[in-house]
């Protein structure tokens, strides 16, 4: 019985130790809405490219004032794209991404570009 907890317990402890070289792998991204309206259609391409088919967070409406994360996205040049509730756009075009690191975008009202 006890080898079988301490295989269950390695096992657990393996599983932890995989999500944790996961994150230092990944990029922490947070998108900070000070743009005075909502802000949803998070996207990201890579550098210089018009092709924003890689999706962020599609299905999530961040109001203003407020911030949305994630950690799973790969070390890498991309550029990042937002628009707000009323189609105005923003890019962040700084680049290089590295593993491990946390990159903070602030989106304010002066970001965005209605047509």
């Amino acid at each position: 019985m006890t080898k079988r907890w301490t295989l269950a317990l390695l096992v657990i402890g393996g599983c932890a130790s995989a999500a944790e070289r996961e994150a230092r792998r990944s990029v922490l991204l947070t998108v900070e809405n000070r743009a005075g309206a909502g802000l949803y259609f998070f996207q990201h391409a890579p550098c210089g490219s018009d092709d924003w088919t890689d999706v962020i967070a599609s299905d999530e409406f961040l109001p203003d004032g407020e911030d949305l994360s994630t950690g799973n996205l790969e070390p890498g040049c991309y550029d990042l794209y937002v628009e707000d509730e009323f189609a105005c756009s923003a890019e962040n075009t700084s680049g290089e991404r590295e593993e491990g690191t946390a990159f903070i975008w602030t989106v304010e009202e002066t970001d965005l570009v209605c047509d």
